[in-house]
């Protein structure tokens, strides 16, 4: 019903929120600029919940590691390290 796929939407978007909040505060944290942070907080979590689906659907944790490290790479080098 469309109700329930308010409701449904609405917890997707709480539940993304937090982990951009998250992220957000991680990397602020560990020294990115707070506008910067913000875009970031946004890949972070898309590059991870695509790689969680491609996991699940591969029945493989390749994804998640490739992902995970391309995450790291990336945030290095907006810190400058």
């Amino acid at each position: 019903s469309t109700a329930s796929s308010e409701a449904l939407r609405e917890a997707c978007r709480d539940a993304y929120r937090a982990w951009e909040d998250v992220f957000r505060e991680k990397l602020v944290a560990g020294g990115v600029a707070e506008a910067r942070a913000d875009t970031l907080a946004t890949t972070c979590t898309a590059a991870l919940e695509g790689a969680v689906i491609l996991m699940r659907t591969r029945l493989d944790a390749e994804p998640l590691r490739r992902v995970g490290d391309d995450l790291a790479t990336l945030i290095r080098a907006v810190r400058g390290d």
